[in-house]
C-alpha cells in the first residue's frame, strides 16, 4: 500500500509541483515520531541529490562511501516507511490535515 496516497488519501501526481518536497513534509508533520524522522531523512536524500545534479565538482560525489551511505538511507527510508503502515490510524489525520493546509488536493483513504 502506498502509505500516503492510499493509506492518507493525499493525491500527489504530475500535476503537483515539488511533490517529493512535499511528501516530506507531509511525513514530518505527520504528529509521529518515528515517520518525521522518516520525512527529514527523505528530504535530506532528495537535497543531495539534487546537489549531485547541480554540483558535480563536489568531489564527495564521486566517493563511494558517499553512494553507499545514501543507498543505505534510501532503504532505511523504505523500511520505515513499511513500518509505519501498521501504526497508519494514529496519524492519518495529522498527514490529511497538514496536507490540505499546504494545497495538496485529498481524496478517501484506502482501508485495506
Amino acid at each position: 500500500m502506498s502509505l500516503i496516497q492510499e493509506g492518507c488519501g493525499v493525491v500527489l501526481d504530475k500535476k503537483v509541483p515539488e511533490p517529493h518536497k512535499k511528501l516530506a513534509q507531509c511525513l514530518e508533520n505527520s504528529a509521529d515520531s518515528k515517520l518525521a524522522e522518516t520525512g527529514r531523512n527523505l528530504n535530506s536524500l532528495r537535497e543531495e541529490r539534487r546537489r549531485a545534479d547541480y554540483e558535480l565538482a563536489e568531489s564527495k560525489f564521486a566517493t563511494v562511501k558517499n553512494v553507499q551511505s545514501q543507498i543505505s538511507l534510501a532503504k532505511q527510508i523504505v523500511d520505515d516507511v513499511k513500518a509505519a503502515e501498521s501504526r497508519i490510524a494514529e496519524f492519518r489525520a495529522s498527514i490529511r490535515t497538514y496536507a490540505k493546509l499546504i494545497g495538496l488536493h485529498l481524496r478517501s483513504p484506502s482501508t485495506r
